[in-house]
């Protein structure tokens, strides 16, 4: 910290004593020379004039009359070190006679750059000393004026005929006034560099936004931090250098110019404090880096005051000499916390260093006072925002670099370890496989087992106790599981819920023996956070030879008997037959089959009316689907509803019935079409919508439709799927629970959702339609009780005789469908079954027999 502020303090007795002799020197200057004109006839499109003009400078504020001023002593060539006043508030005055020694007339504008000086008068007179002057004002003053006109830079535009000579005289009052230059520009050539200009700067700053998205969706605070630097410095090389935004916003960037440059300034010494601290990981409380970060804070706190004051000079003087002092003790943070910086930071440390180093250099070059040619050219190439892409890339490259190396360190521990039981995983599983099978093909073990696990009713707990929980029981699985194997074998996880156990050197009996103990050892119970969880494991095994040779035969046997296993509800240890492929196959082949089915609109749906039993009329039909096979065979429902469920289309399949059904019951009067909703679509969130574009499609009234909706499924619902059933109903759409009395939730259903009507089991029709007495007869006279009670109709379901439909007509039942009424029929027979069905009860057993010939 000492060292920075000597170096600050000497820095600036030097600048001063500079200042002291330079306006010394001044002050002993001599006359206005009368030098040679310049010729503005050359065939240069852009001349610099500075340096062939002679430059006076007195006090702040100190305006004389043009005429007067030419006559004082003091004069000097305009060289960088006359000309720039090295942070003193001063007048400058800069005067040259320019001619056109040309045969034609020309225009050439004469534009100062930069443009942040203050107050600006270029005048202008023929060369001689009685003409009068004309004076165009300019700076930061008329800059708000001018940007919306013509240039949003000072600029005199001469006009002279051939041989003619006029002497321009350009007056540069600030606090401080930077090194200035003066071009002649052909005015073609000067539009076209100002658009040019513009353009660049606006590239860059649509280059600052694109560098900032990216490091952004890292989402590494970091790296989010440098992109904030980049566009911090570009920033500064827009106020301090660019145009753009004076063009963009005279009002708002023209006044505050000079003090956004010292604001930019301090807030780009303080991010790359900060970036540095972050990415490095540095301890904040650590005396270095708090101090370091504390110098930064200090720095943007002291350029904000150049909002509230006129003399910038001090201000800005300030925040440099602050900047300056935080780069050189910079080094001295990074490199004494070495020891704490993590080692993978390393490449990152270089990174910044690099950036350190192409800082410190743009600080010193652009600094104010007199500079060498060489420096000054170099200072008019380097620009901060270009500097800072290549900081920026260096940085990110490191960054990347760090990044993927970390990565490749932690895909190669996980590459044979899961990360959550810390058993072996898949690949892990699979090498050791095959190394026990190619032990086994060279006669050194005499067979190989292999077990498939997983846990019955994993997913139920996850929904019950949460992931967490599940998470835990996988863990308390997998220990159970690794104490189980012996030394030699292999337990490993390989996704989810699945688990595979590597018995190498074991006969056939010894895996079986082996499998049924990891039972009854697995299917003890688990205690879970004081929670009781009983999650036994299915198994499926496969042995080597007889089951095959290779590790993927035997494990894809294996899965396919943990397969067979859980699909008939055994949920126990289930050896691979041949068989169980063949049924597998099979499962799959219907699975692609319905997937194309769907695709080419290959279901149909048939229809079964139903009837009133009051006074024996049609009043509504029930949607019953088919799936009618490229040999147009028909399959009912229960070969395939089940295969749909598994693979996920349930839900698509009873959208189309949906919409199928009520576009073709439409022409049917005032039948009301029955159509039953899986637990799929229910659960979906989307029936509402469904039924409302079905509606609309079709034309159907919402009064028509009927939606069958199993005690299963609604005691299922989820709140947010239970709220569309109130929603449907105020469509107008009936609700209906169909085979009501199957199970067991039949009267809270009836409490907690609002329906008309309930469709009694077929069990309990059956068992009436037998003869059979005592409880089911009991029974569905309860079942009617309920519904008359709760205000609701009645439908029995497959009423297969009119002996059942009088019985049914005896215990009060509303409606009767089955073969009793009709059989199922295409939608192109409904219409003229309709007009040929009696229509009265009386003659309900005529309406069975030709519907059984139907």
């Amino acid at each position: 910290m000492c060292a920075g502020l000597r170096v600050g303090l000497l820095a600036g007795l030097l600048w001063a004593i500079g200042g002291l002799l330079l306006a010394a020197h001044a002050a002993a200057g001599a006359p206005l020379r009368d030098e040679p004109a310049i010729d503005l006839a050359g065939p240069a499109e852009a001349l610099p004039l500075v340096e062939r003009m002679q430059v006076l400078r007195r006090p702040y504020d100190d305006v004389q009359d043009p005429g007067l001023l030419l006559r004082q002593t003091g004069w000097l060539p305009a060289t960088v070190a006359h000309r720039n006043a090295s942070w003193q508030p001063s007048t400058i005055w800069l005067t040259a006679r320019f001619t056109n020694r040309g045969s034609q007339p020309l225009q050439r504008h004469l534009v100062l750059t930069p443009w942040r000086v203050q107050r600006v008068a270029m005048s202008w007179r023929p060369d001689d000393a009685s003409a009068p002057w004309t004076t165009v004002a300019g700076g930061r003053d008329a800059l708000a004026r001018m940007a919306r006109t013509e240039s949003a830079e000072p600029r005199l535009t001469l006009t002279l005929a051939p041989g003619q000579t006029v002497r321009v005289l350009v007056r540069l009052q600030d606090l401080t006034v930077p090194t200035t230059q003066l071009t002649a520009w052909a005015p073609a050539a000067w539009q076209r560099a100002q658009t040019l200009d513009l353009i660049g700067q606006s590239g860059m700053l649509l280059l600052a936004g694109l560098i900032f998205g990216l490091l952004a969706l890292s989402r590494e605070r970091g790296l989010i931090l440098l992109g904030t630097w980049f566009g911090v410095c570009v920033g500064f090389e827009q106020v301090f250098n660019g145009m753009l935004l004076v063009w963009l916003w005279p009002a708002v960037f023209a006044p505050l110019s000079v003090s956004l440059i010292a604001v930019f300034g301090a807030l780009g010494t303080a991010l790359f404090a900060w970036i540095t601290q972050v990415l490095l990981r540095l301890p904040p409380r650590e005396p270095l880096t708090a101090i370091l970060l504390g110098h930064a804070l200090l720095t943007v706190a002291v350029a904000t005051l150049a909002f509230f004051t006129e003399d910038h000079a001090r201000v800005r003087l300030a925040v440099s000499s602050l900047a300056l002092i935080g780069l050189l003790w910079w080094p001295v943070v990074v490199w004494r916390q070495r020891a704490r910086v993590p080692a993978d930071r390393a490449g990152v440390r270089r990174a910044l260093v690099l950036s350190w180093a192409v800082v410190v250099l743009y600080a010193l070059i652009a600094r104010g006072g007199p500079k060498t040619a060489g420096l000054q050219v170099l200072r008019e190439l380097l620009r901060l925002d270009v500097l800072s892409i290549g900081c920026v890339i260096v940085v990110q490259l490191a960054a990347r670099r760090r990044q993927r190396r970390l990565e490749h360190g932690r895909m190669h521990d996980l590459a044979y370890q899961d990360s959550l039981t810390l058993l072996p995983n898949r690949l892990a599983a699979s090498q050791f496989l095959g190394a026990a099978l190619q032990a086994l093909d060279q006669g050194r073990h005499a067979g190989l087992g292999v077990l498939y696990l997983d846990l019955d009713g994993f997913k139920q707990i996850n929904d019950t106790h949460g992931h967490a929980v599940g998470d835990r029981l996988l863990c308390a699985f997998a220990d159970r599981l690794r104490e189980l194997v012996m030394p030699g074998d292999l337990a490993a996880r390989l996704a989810g819920d699945e688990f595979i156990v590597v018995l190498p050197a074991r006969e056939a009996e010894a895996v079986r023996a082996i499998a049924l103990h990891m039972d009854r050892a697995l299917r003890e119970p688990y205690t879970i956070d004081g929670v009781v969880l009983h999650a036994g494991g299915s198994i499926g095994l496969a042995c080597a030879p007889a089951h095959g040779r290779d590790a993927e035969t035997l494990m894809r046997h294996a899965d396919t008997a943990l397969y067979a296993a859980k699909r008939d509800g055994t949920r126990q240890v289930r050896e691979y037959e041949p068989r169980m492929s063949l049924a597998l196959a099979e499962q799959q082949a219907l699975r692609e089959a319905l997937h194309e089915a769907l695709r080419t609109e290959a279901f149909e749906l048939h229809y079964q009316p139903q009837r009133r039993l009051s006074d024996g009329r049609v009043t509504g039909v029930e949607a019953l689907l088919r799936w009618r096979r490229a040999d147009a065979t028909l399959i009912a429902p229960g070969r395939f509803l089940a295969v749909a469920e598994e693979c996920g289309l349930l839900a698509e399949i009873g959208t189309w019935a949906l919409r199928q059904a009520c576009r073709q019951a439409v022409g049917w009067g005032d039948l009301t079409v029955c159509v039953n909703v899986s637990a799929p679509q229910l659960r979906s969130g989307r029936l509402l919508d469904e039924v409302r574009d079905a509606l609309q499609r079709s034309g159907l009234p919402a009064q028509r439709l009927e939606l069958d909706l199993t005690e299963a499924s609604l005691a299922a619902l989820s709140p947010e799927s239970q709220a569309q059933l109130p929603q449907l109903r105020a469509l107008g759409v009936r609700l209906a629970i169909d085979d009501f009395g199957a199970g067991h939730a039949s009267l809270a259903c009836l409490q907690r959702f609002a329906v008309d009507r309930l469709k009694i089991d077929h069990g309990c029709v059956a068992a009436l339609e037998q003869g059979a007495g005592g409880q089911q007869a009991a029974l569905l006279v309860s079942l009617l009780q309920v519904a008359r009670r709760f205000g609701l109709q009645t439908v029995a379901e497959r009423v297969e005789s009119a002996a059942g439909c009088q019985r049914l007509i005896e215990l009060g039942c509303d409606c009767v469908q089955g073969h009793a009424v009709a059989m199922p029929m295409p939608a192109a027979r409904v219409a003229s079954w309709l007009l040929q069905a009696p229509s009265g009860w009386a003659t309900l057993q005529l309406g069975a027999g030709t519907a059984g010939r139907s």
